[in-house]
């Protein structure tokens, strides 16, 4: 099995990761479209990047031909979202990122794989079903604080025009008074804080249980990839030299997100640039 990182032997398959772009310093938005990204290059799996607009997500995966990623219409009226992903070396098209990793783990199993679960072991189960429950909690409230700098700074013209409803209906204002309420962004920074807090105590117990320098322990698995993904999201939007992400890498739990973040960083390589033509 490859290490974690290393160019696989599938190097002329072309896989395609399909997300939508920003101008935000880290260019990606979706924390699902961070997990495939996460899960390819620990993978070591090639890959480009398809760029597609925000407003136009569901035309433009249809018109590429990929699959429906929900059997319901999601908050927009439409039943495609970003992450998709093919793959020429099968043919796949798949929608859903769930489905997506699964899919990689089969497809490529001399790669490390990101499911693996000791049989039988309870304790491990446990803690990684809790994994899973935490990136919701760190990233909805950065995403509240954060939600006017991604429809002002980070889409433009009809992009904000369609991203701008779901804030202004979080925020219940406009992004443009939100900005001027520092009672209520203190409020959710607190909240921000406190989610971390309790996914850094789950970090320390999971590493008292296993050791090693991972979660659940020498090997990286999808449980860091849940975390990092709420890392990645909230890097991406603020850039490294922002002061609240400072704050979050160097004074919140003692630092130990930015010595987190040192490790899983190297796995977050956007892949070779495509964009669709409009």
């Amino acid at each position: 099995m490859a290490a974690p990182g290393s160019i696989s032997n599938y190097t002329l398959n072309m896989i395609t990761l399909y997300d939508f772009e920003t101008k935000l310093p880290g260019k990606a938005l979706s924390p699902f479209g961070w997990k495939i990204r996460f899960a390819l290059n620990i993978k070591g799996l090639q890959h480009k990047t398809h760029w597609i607009s925000f407003s136009r997500i569901a035309g433009q995966l249809q018109e590429l031909g990929l699959p429906r990623s929900s059997t319901v219409p999601n908050n927009y009226g439409t039943y495609h979202t970003v992450p998709a992903l093919s793959d020429t070396s099968t043919g796949a098209k798949i929608s859903d990122s769930k489905l997506i990793l699964k899919y990689l783990d089969e497809t490529y199993p001399n790669t490390p794989q990101l499911y693996v679960r000791p049989p039988g072991n309870a304790e491990f189960e446990a803690l990684m079903a809790e994994a899973f429950a935490l990136p919701f909690a760190m990233m909805r409230p950065i995403w509240i604080v954060t939600s006017p700098k991604i429809v002002l700074e980070g889409l433009d013209g009809a992009d904000a025009a369609r991203y701008r409803p779901r804030v202004e209906a979080a925020l219940g204002m406009a992004p443009e008074e939100f900005i001027k309420d520092e009672e209520s962004k203190e409020r959710y920074v607190r909240e921000a804080r406190e989610a971390f807090g309790v996914a850094d105590e789950w970090l320390g117990k999971a590493k008292k249980v296993y050791g090693g320098r991972w979660a659940l322990g020498h090997e990286i698995t999808m449980a860091d990839i849940e975390i990092g993904s709420a890392l990645a999201f909230t890097a991406s939007i603020l850039g490294e030299e922002d002061e609240l992400w400072k704050k979050i890498t160097r004074e919140w739990d003692e630092g130990r997100w930015g010595e987190y973040w040192g490790q899983i960083k190297e796995y977050t390589k956007l892949g070779e640039r495509v964009v669709s033509e409009e």
